[in-house]
């Protein structure tokens, strides 16, 4: 059976990668988590942090630009 993690644990993980007061395996090792697992949610952070912020125009105007890009 597949693990599911929460939404906050992988936000605390990945701040936690993010600060890089430990290394990556450091991390996996005491959540019991394979290192890439780490490094995508750090990723995933970084990438998709911007979104935190945007106005709801700016998010509507995003997803018409990615919609524009799939036709």
């Amino acid at each position: 059976m597949k693990k599911t993690y929460g939404c906050k644990f992988k936000s605390q993980v990945a701040l936690e990668a993010l600060r890089g007061e430990r290394t990556i395996a450091e991390i996996a090792g005491e959540h019991n988590l394979h290192p890439n697992q780490v490094s995508q949610w750090k990723n995933k952070l970084l990438n998709e942090a911007s979104g935190v912020f945007a106005s709801k125009k700016e998010k509507q105007q995003e997803n018409q630009f990615s919609e524009e890009d799939i036709l």
